[in-house]
């Protein structure tokens, strides 16, 4: 998408400022998930909120592609993995943690440092940006979603795995 429009930076902004739109509204969130709202009025939605952006039509046209084909309850991982794919080109890349409560900016700045230590040997050229995510779900810990890696360090997790762990041994 970027590379054909050569204007990858713009469309970046562009799948930024969707990202921001989607975390800030659960409600647009519930209604790109709902099985029941139709293609056509999830379609028509992300174009009016295109519209409303100012987004480059090459990126309307993508959003209203991801609706028209059924894929708009993906929408936020689509747009995770599109950022992942041109994050390599612009020296940028993208992570969303997940946790119970927000995290401060000093837990997002040494889970910044431990990530690109780990995924990019501590390159400082790679700006590496931290979505936060709030699911009281995963009870405690944090998960991370970064390209195609994905962490779980959560205590749902954990109470899964001894779960599992004891179903085995009394079977």
């Amino acid at each position: 998408l970027a590379k054909v429009a050569a204007n990858a930076p713009a469309i970046g902004k562009d799948i930024e400022d969707m990202e921001k739109t989607l975390s800030s509204s659960p409600k647009l969130m519930s209604t790109l998930a709902d099985p029941t709202v139709d293609k056509v009025t999830k379609s028509a939605l992300l174009a009016e909120i295109a519209k409303a952006s100012g987004f480059k039509p090459i990126t309307s046209n993508f959003l209203r592609t991801i609706a028209d084909n059924g894929r708009a309850s993906e929408l936020e991982t689509i747009l995770f993995a599109y950022k992942a794919k041109i994050g390599g080109q612009l020296v940028s890349t993208h992570a969303i943690v997940t946790t119970t409560i927000p995290m401060s900016p000093w837990q997002t700045a040494l889970l910044v440092k431990k990530l690109r230590h780990k995924f990019f040997k501590g390159n400082p050229s790679v700006d590496l940006k931290v979505t936060n995510k709030i699911d009281p779900k995963i009870l405690g810990g944090l998960t991370v979603q970064l390209g195609d890696k994905f962490i779980d360090l959560s205590v749902k997790k954990e109470i899964q795995d001894v779960q599992a762990l004891l179903t085995t041994a009394i079977e």
